[in-house]
């Protein structure tokens, strides 16, 4: 949640974290295991950092606003479903 209020006030900076996206970025389900801030802190951050990298290597031509929903899309297009 606190990913989408950071994107709309600055989607230059900072991609929503979702399920999806993490699944697809990292080839992994996203942590249901922390739930401590700085923890969570750290993995947003990693996050950033790695999405960054992807957009740069995968898909230059996109916008780095977009990357979290060109994410999100790609798991979506595989047939993988969002677990609760």
């Amino acid at each position: 949640m606190a990913s989408t209020v950071l994107h709309f006030y600055y989607p230059v900076i900072f991609p929503i974290i979702d399920q999806r996206a993490y699944r697809e970025l990292y080839a992994m389900d996203y942590p249901k295991t922390m739930t401590k801030i700085p923890m969570l802190t750290e993995l947003y951050l990693k996050y950033i950092k790695d999405c960054w990298e992807y957009q740069q290597e995968k898909c230059p031509e996109i916008a780095f606003s977009q990357i979290d929903k060109v994410l999100y899309q790609l798991d979506k297009e595989k047939g993988n479903k969002v677990i609760y």
